[in-house]
Formats: structure tokens, C-alpha cells, sequence
């Protein structure tokens, strides 16, 4: 039996596969950030709905310490990413995209000290290497 943590991570990364795939389809006829903001808003009305669908959550003032950013984040991330499905083929484009892996790994080592192991090193090197070998 799969951890539920695989288990949503494996449903995430489908999702997010068919999503990217759908992007690129989207974004070959229409400006990048207008995609975007369609895109965003519609996700944001989806979400709502299943929000409210579970009963008025409570929202605290504290919970936009890291909302703020990660949403700044989040627009500027998918600004770059439509605009690179633009203009690139979406096989390069995603991979290098989802190597934030390694933005991820080396921030969770440094600022919340969770350690990086030999493989977690050499699947960073793997990373870097195949940024250089997707982008030449």
C-alpha cells in the first residue's frame, strides 16, 4: 500500500503533466498572459466552488505571510512558463520548468536545514546536466 503522500503526488504530477500538454495547446494561438490570467481566474472559481462546497472556511489575516509571496511566485512562475510554451517546444520547456526541483531541495536544506543526501546531490547535478543538454 502507497503512502498517501505518493499517492497525491502521483495524481499531482499527471495532472500537472495534462495541464502543461493543454497549455501548450492554448498558448500556440493567444497572448501568454492573457492565457494566463484565463487560466488563473478559471482555476480560482473552481476552487471556490469546492471551497464553499465544504462549508465557509475560516480565513486568518496570518495565513497571507506566505500567501502574498507564493502567489507573486506563482503569477510571475507561469508569466515565464506561458511565455517559453510560446516560443518553445513544450517537450524542453516543461523539463527545464520542472527542475525547480532543485530550487526546492537547496532552499529546504539551507533555510529548514532538512539535509541533502548523495542522492538527492547527484539528482541535482543530473538536474543542472540536463538543463545544459535540453537547452543545447
Amino acid at each position: 500500500m502507497m503512502d498517501g503522500w505518493i499517492t497525491y503526488s502521483l495524481a499531482g504530477m499527471l495532472l500537472l503533466g495534462l495541464m502543461n500538454y493543454t497549455l501548450k495547446l492554448f498558448v500556440d494561438g493567444y497572448q501568454p498572459l492573457v492565457a494566463a490570467f484565463l487560466v488563473q481566474g478559471i482555476s480560482a472559481v473552481f476552487l471556490l466552488a469546492l471551497i464553499l462546497k465544504g462549508g465557509m472556511p475560516v480565513f486568518e489575516m496570518q495565513m497571507l505571510k506566505y500567501a502574498v509571496p507564493a502567489a507573486l511566485f506563482s503569477a510571475l512562475a507561469l508569466y515565464f512558463l506561458y511565455g517559453a510554451l510560446k516560443i518553445g517546444n513544450a517537450s524542453k520547456v516543461i523539463a527545464i520548468i520542472n527542475l525547480n526541483t532543485i530550487v526546492v531541495v537547496v532552499l529546504a536544506a539551507t533555510l529548514l536545514k532538512e539535509g541533502i543526501t548523495l542522492k538527492a546531490g547527484l539528482g541535482i547535478a543530473f538536474g543542472i546536466l540536463s538543463i545544459l543538454l535540453l537547452s543545447a
